[in-house]
């Protein structure tokens, strides 16, 4: 009969399930650290019904505030040829 622990499981089992929760953190830890390099995009509706768009680029920081979705396109195909061109990474 082999040791029990207190929480109805044996030391074995513990270890998976431990080893299975660390690399769930670890996946999470390594997701969340590359989401600090993304483009962040959103947009807000005001009481008329204009869409406005905001970006923010954590690679330059440089942001930009309520414009069109023509100008928020254009300002972030801009960011993507200045980050491939200067292989710009975090």
């Amino acid at each position: 009969m082999s040791a029990r622990l207190g929480i109805g499981l044996e030391p074995s089992s513990l270890l998976q399930v431990l080893n299975q929760k660390l690399g769930e953190l670890r996946q999470l830890f390594i997701k969340t650290l590359s989401r600090e390099c993304e483009l962040r995009v959103w947009c807000v509706d005001d009481y008329t019904g204009n869409t406005w768009w905001s970006a923010y680029d954590p690679t330059t920081e440089q942001a930009i505030y309520q414009v069109s979705e023509t100008q928020i396109r254009v300002w972030i195909e801009q960011r993507h040829h200045l980050a491939t061109r200067n292989s710009a990474s975090c």
